[in-house]
């Protein structure tokens, strides 16, 4: 994670003592996620598409823009949105003490503009490629699909938020590393 600051004389970064100290790593890529919570005046300030009743900011990480970049880019999607890391959004229990909390929810549509097929997109760094947490994710996210697939997990939906839309039971999870984002989702998306 680079770490910037605002002092008096402005902003300040320094590429040697504010980068990561780690080996291989070659992407600047973001790794935490940070909300800002904006004070009533602030929130007065806001263009309506970030303007929240919480006043919660998110911002996303440099590898989950592109990804949402490429998302915006499919002629075949319907809608996404990025998925906050909150206990009243979306989350996955696998067998795991702590939950899922996805990236990305994505909706594929159909050529008549109907709901297809919801996609659950966790995106991973290149950085986290293959580590125990990853590789757990990427196992929850495969079992899901192929549970989904066989009819073995059933889906209930008690409130639809999109009223002009049918919500169906064809979901699909997914992992998606960095390095293969562009071609696994257009992949998905075709």
């Amino acid at each position: 994670m680079r770490r910037a600051f605002y002092e008096v004389e402005g902003y300040k970064y320094d590429d040697k003592a504010d980068f990561p100290k780690f080996a291989k790593i070659t992407d600047s890529d973001s790794w935490v996620e940070i909300d800002f919570c904006t004070t009533e005046e602030e929130k007065t300030t806001l263009k309506d598409e970030y303007n929240r009743a919480d006043r919660i900011l998110t911002a996303m990480n440099i590898f989950e823009r592109k990804v949402g970049d490429i998302l915006d880019k499919q002629e075949k999607i319907l809608w996404w949105f990025r998925n906050r890391v909150n206990r009243k959004w979306y989350s996955i229990q696998g067998w795991q003490l702590h939950k899922i909390r996805p990236d990305f929810i994505a909706a594929k549509k159909t050529d008549d503009k109907h709901l297809e097929l919801v996609y659950i997109i966790e995106s991973k760094g290149e950085h986290l490629l293959g580590n125990i947490d990853t590789n757990y994710k990427k196992k929850v996210l495969d079992i899901m699909t192929e549970q989904k697939q066989l009819k073995n997990i059933k889906t209930y939906q008690t409130q639809i938020p999109f009223e002009e839309y049918t919500i169906n039971d064809k979901v699909e999870c997914y992992l998606i590393g960095q390095g293969k984002e562009e071609e696994k989702l257009k992949e998905l998306l075709k």
